[in-house]
């Protein structure tokens, strides 16, 4: 759309000044002229009203992921590239746990923090994995991005890549639980209750932390209602983590989805 703005502008100048050549040479009467220039004005008109319509927050996601791409290819971002030559993986969003083909359990996880976490880091330098949960987000520019569904997905993924990172930084919202028998048919409802039988994941975090070298630098999150600092501390010493983030999830303006 703003390609098709530009060019616009341009045929409609290119016609403005052949005219007015014509006109110097006592070929044209200055109301071509006039007629002219109004009619640009009006094409100019229409089209700043369409993309204020219509294009405006399309285009504006385009001009930032080409600025953004041209800042990294003409190296005008090189100053703070301190992550230059390094692997970072990320994780982000929530994860899905099957109960049947139209059911799944879930959390409130919206992706944002991972999302603007990997977006830094590319613009540091790094070469970022971006794992995500279903997220309603746009993957920053530059970012290795793999969709993943389910706990056990996100596991396979994280594993595989782990081990090559320098820096891992978990901010997915994991699922702790899920169900041990998935239907593949939808569950009709009946009389009476029904109980779900759940079964532990993996231990993402844990498992990764196990592993981890002494060259790797590894991030978690705790997402707490209560005791926030001495839960966050104990997890971050059970996992053993390098550093790890403490939200408190009751705190107004704080948690899922917002900007703290």
């Amino acid at each position: 759309e703003v390609v098709s703005l530009i060019k616009g502008i341009t045929y409609g100048s290119v016609f403005i000044l052949f005219t007015s050549y014509l006109l110097q040479l006592g070929n044209l009467p200055r109301a071509v002229l006039f007629i002219d220039w109004l009619f640009l004005i009006v094409f100019l008109g229409a089209m700043r009203l369409a993309y204020r319509l219509f294009y405006r927050k399309r285009a504006a996601f385009d001009i930032e992921r080409l600025l953004s791409r041209k800042l990294v290819e003409f190296g005008f971002e090189e100053a703070v590239k301190t992550f230059k030559g390094k692997k970072v993986l990320i994780t982000a969003g929530p994860t899905r746990e099957s109960i049947d083909p139209v059911r799944f359990i879930t959390n409130r996880s919206t992706g944002k923090m991972g999302y603007e976490m990997a977006r830094e880091a590319k613009r540091r330098g790094a070469d970022v994995t971006l794992v995500s949960g279903r997220v309603n987000l746009k993957a920053p520019y530059g970012v290795n991005l793999i969709n993943i569904e389910s706990a056990q997905d996100m596991y396979e993924e994280v594993m595989k890549r782990a081990g090559e990172s320098d820096i891992i930084i978990k901010s997915a919202a994991v699922a702790d639980y899920t169900p041990q028998n998935k239907s593949n048919i939808k569950i009709k409802k009946q009389s009476g209750d029904m109980k779900i039988e759940l079964e532990r994941t993996h231990d993402i975090l844990f498992e990764v932390g196990q592993a981890k070298t002494d060259q790797q630098i590894l991030v978690g999150f705790a997402a707490e209602t209560n005791d926030v600092i001495e839960n966050a501390k104990s997890k971050m010493q059970r996992k053993n983590l390098d550093f790890i983030i403490a939200n408190d999830v009751k705190k107004e303006s704080a948690g899922f989805g917002t900007d703290t």
